[in-house]
C-alpha cells in the first residue's frame, strides 16, 4: 500500500488517494513507516443539570471549550439543546469531556464547568460515565 494505490490479488489499484479507515495502530502495522500518533483515553460523563437547556449556552447546541485549559475537561456540550427528547422533564442533559485521566476530581470538575457554562452543569443526578481507551490524539502543545 502506498498513499496512492494499493496492491491487490488482481493488480495495483491506483487513486488519488488511500484512506486508511482503522485505528492508529493497526495503521501502522498496514503502512511501515506511518508516524503513528500517541493516543489518549477519554472519560465523558453525562450528568443531568437541575438547570433547564435554555440557560445553558444560551439554549443553543453548541460544543464549549476551554481555550486557556484551565481545568481538567476539554469540552463540554447541552446535548439537549441540540435533541430535546434527550431531556424528558426539562433539566439538561450535559456531556463533557476529560482526556487522559480514568478519574477525575469531582470539585475540580464542578468547578471548570462553572466557568465554562456560567452555572454549575453537575449538580443533577449522572446518568452516566464512560472511558474509552485510545480515544483522541495527544494534547498539541
Amino acid at each position: 500500500m502506498t498513499p496512492r494505490g494499493v496492491t491487490t490479488d488482481d493488480g495495483v489499484l491506483t487513486s488519488r488517494a488511500v484512506v486508511v479507515a482503522t485505528d492508529p495502530g493497526t495503521a501502522g502495522m498496514l503502512l511501515p513507516g506511518l508516524d503513528v500518533p500517541v493516543m489518549r483515553n477519554g472519560t465523558t460523563w453525562w450528568p443531568l443539570a437541575d438547570a433547564p437547556g435554555a440557560a445553558l449556552g444560551g439554549g443553543r447546541p453548541i460544543l464549549v471549550v476551554d481555550p486557556d485549559r484551565r481545568g481538567p475537561i476539554v469540552n463540554s456540550v447541552v446535548v439537549s439543546n441540540a435533541a430535546p427528547a434527550y431531556s424528558r422533564d426539562g433539566r439538561a442533559l450535559v456531556a463533557s469531556t476529560a482526556i487522559g485521566t480514568d478519574s477525575l476530581d469531582e470539585r475540580d470538575a464542578r468547578d471548570h464547568l462553572t466557568l465554562l457554562h456560567g452555572t454549575d452543569t453537575i449538580q443533577g443526578a449522572l446518568v452516566s460515565g464512560r472511558r474509552i481507551a485510545d480515544a483522541v490524539l495527544a494534547a498539541l502543545a
